[in-house]
């Protein structure tokens, strides 16, 4: 093999599973670059994502029949075009308008979860019924996203990841941009929104949260005011917003928590590890949050994962 292709074959190492994908098989270095540059923001328009973006179109496109549908938002920002995507189950046009509530979940850090993730919420008692839209957003590469060959293999993400960094961005920037932009899109059409997330996908939805200003939003184990001493993760966590440090502190957050619209569920399990076992064990952001009457804090018997009873009784309660 040529060098180009020899080194366009090792980076499209990952696994390309899903049954439907969205976007043409990439064929060379150009078509990664080309890839990477679709979904590059700007840090510096980080905290005006909301206002600045631009809602352009919107389709609803049909993966495969009894299969999930994809929901693409076309916007723009910045003067650049831009898509982003969701799966929903039933969602049509017809649905905008009519009174309708959506909750949005975002990805926790993992391949190809959203598809689980929809599932998994779409059965909670209080979203079962004809009145609730769910929706699962798909990250960039991810699920039905994959950057792919058309061989079954996509692009490996360390190859966005610093990519996106060394351009003056991050992978979470785009993603999260791009979450703003279908949640922008669902409040224009629902009665009600809500925004969901856990871990990775938890310190998101708290993120998109406090620019698009739904009626709820649960983040799970996704938040500790310890992050300000201990920050791990890897290069696949969230990286490069802009002044994110002064959430982590304590009258900050709860000055920006306090002057939200939004009713907030922040929860922690007993049985996790690291800042998340100590938030469940001496609730640092729990204290910061006490007595806000648009807040709920929860410390629950369990691991790093979603606290689905407590998550269906605040949704029974506050959508």
């Amino acid at each position: 093999k040529l060098p180009q292709e020899e080194a366009f074959v090792g980076a499209m190492s990952g696994k390309a599973d899903a049954d439907f994908l969205y976007f043409p098989a990439m064929q060379n270095l150009d078509d990664i670059q080309s890839k990477n540059q679709s979904i590059l923001v700007d840090s510096k328009f980080f905290w005006q994502l909301f206002d600045n973006i631009q809602i352009n179109g919107v389709d609803v496109v049909v993966t495969q029949r009894d299969g999930p549908k994809i929901l693409a938002v076309k916007y723009t920002l910045a003067e650049r075009a831009y898509e982003a995507f969701a799966i929903t189950s039933d969602f049509q046009f017809s649905d905008c308008n009519i009174g309708l509530k959506s909750l949005l979940i975002v990805p926790h850090t993992g391949n190809n979860v959203s598809t689980d993730l929809l599932s998994l919420m779409s059965s909670l008692d209080p979203i079962k019924d004809d009145k609730n839209r769910v929706f699962a957003f798909l990250k960039p590469n991810n699920d039905q996203l994959a950057w792919h060959d058309g061989k079954g293999n996509k692009l490996l993400f360390e190859h966005i990841f610093n990519w996106q960094l060394n351009h003056g961005g991050s992978y979470s920037i785009s993603y999260i941009a791009q979450a703003i932009a279908v949640q922008k899109y669902l409040k224009s059409c629902f009665r009600k929104t809500g925004v969901v997330g856990h871990s990775q996908g938890g310190l998101a939805a708290l993120l998109i949260s406090l620019q698009t200003k739904p009626d709820i939003a649960i983040v799970s184990s996704g938040f500790s005011l310890k992050a300000e001493q201990l920050d791990g993760g890897g290069v696949d966590q969230i990286h490069a917003i802009p002044e994110i440090s002064e959430l982590y502190k304590a009258h900050h957050l709860r000055n920006v928590i306090e002057q939200s619209e939004t009713h907030w569920m922040f929860s922690w399990g007993l049985r996790e590890f690291g800042v998340y076992r100590l938030e469940a064990e001496e609730g640092f952001t729990a204290l910061a949050l006490k007595n806000l009457p648009n807040v709920e804090t929860h410390v629950i018997n369990n691991g790093h994962s979603y606290p689905m009873a407590t998550i269906r009784k605040f949704l029974s309660e506050q959508f």
